[in-house]
């Protein structure tokens, strides 16, 4: 294995105009080098930190163009999960807000060359600094290959980060009181306009104006449920995949893991008919739909609670049997049962 001296040397000279100054001289970790089996070298860090797994054979992958603009929009989705914890005052989760810095830290490294100035020159002179120049833009060259890579793992960290942090945030005092004051808030106001798909609708139900009340108030409890479950979908969702589009949390979570969140199934077919009836398929509810999942859960006879934990949350999923529902409800209607759901698997 090559000593700290070679990698310093496949890394660019310097990451200023200052050429004094020991590029690695701060980072406060070394790096390994590694070669592939076509060949080709990358470097990782290595040390206390424990950033990355050693792997020999793994290739660091290349950002295109679309999967850049993906990443983009990924950490911003991901950034948002800590201010959504000090929204409703939950624990920041550190471990989080460490491994964006890190992230952060990758990403804003510079690698600036020392352009010679061709005016000042001379003839003796020329070819070296000419020399020089190239030599650092190979380096260069070398380095953004491997800082693209770092760049790659350090994402991968924060979802991993996420993911083992999922138990904690379901189980956080303030997660949960949130959540339980809306959902109480929804039960009670749903059975007033649950055949209300306006506020027109609602202020048509009753002369007393109890119609219109209760429509506001379920509202904002859907809207205070929905930032919930889209908290929770961010921690336990995996990683974008980079080629082709950005897809939300929910989506890469699947309808039954989604489903889960909110409500434990009471019974698969009961729970399908619901969400059938109500219009939604996978994780997609309609336009104009105001009682988003949660009204198609009540209906079936669902309590509206988090889970617990991250077990919790995957034992919901495994008790929502889609299939088994489906074929129970086509067969009640005479329907066949051979297309698949359509909607994000899980």
């Amino acid at each position: 294995m090559p000593n700290l001296d070679t990698i310093k040397s496949a890394m660019p000279s310097r990451f200023s105009d200052d050429s004094t100054t020991d590029p690695f001289e701060d980072a406060k970790r070394a790096f390994e080098l590694y070669r592939d089996g076509n060949g080709t070298q990358y470097v990782q860090p290595t040390g206390e930190l424990g950033l990355f797994e050693k792997d020999p054979d793994r290739v660091p992958p290349i950002l295109h163009g679309s999967d850049h603009v993906n990443l983009i929009a990924e950490m911003q989705d991901r950034r948002k999960l800590v201010k959504a914890l000090a929204d409703i005052g939950a624990n920041p989760v550190a471990r989080l807000v460490d491994a964006i810095a890190v992230h952060d830290a990758i990403v804003s490294t510079t690698l600036v060359p020392n352009v010679p100035n061709v005016m000042t020159l001379t003839v003796k002179d020329a070819s070296k600094a000419v020399a020089e120049y190239a030599d650092q833009l190979a380096r260069i060259g070398t380095a953004k290959k491997a800082v693209d890579g770092l760049k790659i793992d350090a994402y991968r960290r924060i979802v991993r980060t996420c993911n083992d942090s999922l138990s904690d945030v379901l189980s956080d005092p303030a997660v949960r009181a949130e959540f339980d004051e809306a959902a109480k808030l929804f039960t009670e106001s749903y059975p007033l306009v649950r055949e209300c798909r306006s506020i027109a609708d609602a202020a048509g139900a009753d002369d007393t104006g109890a119609g219109v009340a209760a429509w506001h108030t379920a509202k904002k409890a859907v809207a205070r449920m929905d930032a919930v479950v889209d908290l929770v979908a961010g921690f336990a969702a995996p990683e974008q995949v980079m080629l082709g589009m950005p897809t939300s949390f929910r989506a890469r979570l699947g309808a039954r893991r989604v489903l889960g969140i909110s409500a434990a199934p009471v019974d698969s077919a009961d729970l399908f008919r619901a969400l059938t009836d109500h219009g939604i398929d996978g994780t997609k509810v309609p336009k104009g739909c105001a009682w988003s999942l949660y009204g198609a859960q009540l209906d079936a006879s669902c309590t509206l609670a988090l889970a617990t934990d991250a077990d919790d949350l995957q034992a919901r999923r495994d008790d929502y049997d889609e299939t088994r529902a489906r074929e129970i409800v086509n067969a009640q209607n005479g329907r066949p049962s051979l297309v698949a759901h359509w909607g994000p698997m899980p």
